[in-house]
Parts: C-alpha cells; sequence; structure tokens
C-alpha cells in the first residue's frame, strides 16, 4: 500500500508533472548528483566538482502554485476579524483532511531554472562515465522550481487538521505570502509539514545514464514512459521514484 508521503508525490507528478521534493525543505541545486532512495533525493556529488561544465538557463517567469489533493482536503479562510484597513487583515485559516495522504500545496513566487545544452552536457557525462568516475546509480538534477515562500502539510492519518491565525495583507495565496505573518493557534492529527518555508525547491526533475542496447545514453526521469522521436531520451514514470 502506498504511504501518505507517495499518495502525495504521485498526485503532484501527474498533475504538474515533476517530482515534489521530499523533505519539502531539501535545497537542490541545479547540476546535484546523487541517488534515489525511499523517495527522496539524496545528494552525493555535483556536476562541478566533477569537473563537468553545464550552461543553466535563466530563471523563468513568476508563478505562484496552488494545489490541493482532489479529495480528502479542505480549506477555509474566516476573515470576520478583519480591522479597518484592508492591507492589516487578521483571519483564522483552518485545512482539514479526511483520509490518509490528502495535501495542501501552496508556492508564490516559483520560477523554473533547468541545465541547457544537453547535447554538450551528454556527450560531457558520458566522458566522465568511460573513465569509470560515475556511478550508474546516481542521477543529476536537470531542473529545479525554486519558491520564495511554500507551505506542504501531507496527513498521516485519516483525519487531521490545522487552523492558522494570519496577520497581513491576505491574498489568493496567504499561506505562501512572505508579507504574512503566520502562527498555528491548533492542530490535531499527524501531519507531515512545512510552513511558509523561504527559498525553497519543492519541485525538481532529474537526468541518468542508463546503457542502451545500442549506445549509453540520458533517460529524463520525468513524466511518462515515451519514446521521443529518437531523441537519446525517455520518460520514464514517477514508479522510478516511488519504488527507490
Amino acid at each position: 500500500m502506498a504511504s501518505p508521503v507517495q499518495r502525495y508525490q504521485r498526485e503532484m507528478h501527474d498533475n504538474i508533472g515533476f517530482f515534489a521534493t521530499w523533505l519539502p525543505g531539501d535545497l537542490l541545486e541545479l547540476g546535484d548528483i546523487g541517488t534515489l532512495k525511499d523517495g527522496t533525493f539524496r545528494k552525493r556529488s555535483s556536476l562541478g566538482e566533477l569537473g563537468i561544465k553545464y550552461q543553466a538557463s535563466a530563471l523563468g517567469a513568476s508563478q505562484n502554485l496552488q494545489y490541493t489533493s482532489k479529495s480528502g482536503t479542505t480549506f477555509s479562510v474566516d476573515s470576520s476579524l478583519a480591522a479597518p484597513k484592508p492591507l492589516d487583515i487578521s483571519a483564522a485559516i483552518k485545512v482539514e483532511f479526511s483520509s490518509e495522504g490528502s495535501f495542501l500545496f501552496h508556492a508564490s513566487n516559483v520560477r523554473n531554472r533547468r541545465l541547457e545544452n544537453i547535447a554538450n552536457l551528454t556527450r560531457a557525462i558520458l566522458e566522465v562515465w568511460n573513465t569509470g568516475n560515475w556511478d550508474k546509480n546516481w542521477y543529476v538534477v536537470e531542473s529545479i522550481h525554486q519558491a520564495d515562500c511554500a507551505t506542504v502539510i501531507v496527513s498521516e492519518e485519516v483525519s487531521a487538521g490545522v487552523t492558522f491565525s494570519a496577520k497581513g495583507a491576505l491574498g489568493g495565496i496567504p499561506l505562501a505570502d512572505p508579507r504574512v505573518d503566520l502562527s498555528i493557534s491548533s492542530s490535531r492529527g499527524k501531519m507531515a509539514q512545512i510552513i511558509a518555508g523561504r527559498d525553497l525547491r519543492p519541485l525538481y526533475s532529474c537526468l541518468r545514464v542508463r546503457e542502451g542496447w545500442f549506445s549509453t545514453s540520458l533517460e529524463a526521469v520525468r513524466g511518462e514512459s515515451a519514446n521521443l522521436g529518437g531523441s537519446p531520451f525517455v520518460r520514464p514514470s514517477i514508479i522510478e521514484l516511488l519504488e527507490s
């Protein structure tokens, strides 16, 4: 049976297309090299440490991301205690879970950065591979989503919940707004959570080297299994992460 965290990772991947970082506060960096174990990326080295030069894209456009599990999560804001000034509001924010593995994901000012010129990077990695200095079980982080602020809560029980006291300029994403002062006023049940964490990397994708039938190539570990029109890259399913 899938664990609560696995349910969170699967649903996030199925709907957003990237792996959900676990633990949510783990700070992955572009070019990190490591292994997948129990659904987590465990750093062992980096492209820089191996002397592999790479190009990184500029940060992409900023966007806010909100996602809750398809079932078992309710989110409500009671701003009946609003102060006279519209930019100084007090509110109670309630998150209720009614199933194990239900979750809430809020992230603000999310921007993507990825490795570029993959053809050159592929050749550089394969040169290291051919010297015997690349472990076949290694993965390299090739894309990350950086968030200025993020809240991730995953219920580990059938029934759980948390109530926040929030003060500030409440907008459309109050649980991941750095302008909002959040504090937990009550909670029940067991939950894995990071509340209003700053400068996080909540989403990522990675590459791994494999020995192909005819040659050694790279696999993009993201999305569903597919043959990308003759490209050396394929996209295994998230099962590879969940069964690591």
